[in-house]
């Protein structure tokens, strides 16, 4: 009974404001333009579904581009490659293309064929 008494007594206070605005002819007339205006704006969105999100694609970069970034951060690593000619097969090196072990192999860049210096012993002072 007393939700019944709440709910009318909400609905007297809703009727009353609403008839208050109604005697405001200026008040109620730029209601009904808001109201009608944001329906409108309301029913051309509707009529125009934003498109799908765009699919991002994975970033493919060039096998050389990748191997010398593993040389850069895994030198050892990339030393045994080269010299192996293969990936070594009792080493877990984690998981890696075949374009890169072959990049890494054959690549002709300066970061690449630095894999191939061998350290030189410092030079003996003559005494």
């Amino acid at each position: 009974m007393r939700q019944a008494r709440s709910w009318r007594a909400l609905l007297a206070r809703l009727q009353a404001a609403r008839e208050k605005r109604g005697a405001d002819t200026a008040a109620s007339d730029t209601a009904g333009h808001t109201e009608h205006r944001a329906l409108g704006l309301m029913a051309e969105a509707l009529a125009h579904p934003p498109p799908p999100p765009a699919q991002p694609h994975p970033p493919n970069p060039a096998p050389i581009a990748e191997a010398e970034r593993y040389a850069v951060l895994h030198r050892k690593r990339a030393v045994l490659i080269r010299s192996l000619g293969r990936l070594p097969r009792k080493i877990n090196v984690g998981p890696m293309r075949r374009e890169v072990v072959h990049a890494i192999v054959t690549g002709t860049t300066p970061i690449l064929q630095g894999l191939d210096n061998k350290p030189h012993a410092p030079a003996a002072l003559a005494a």
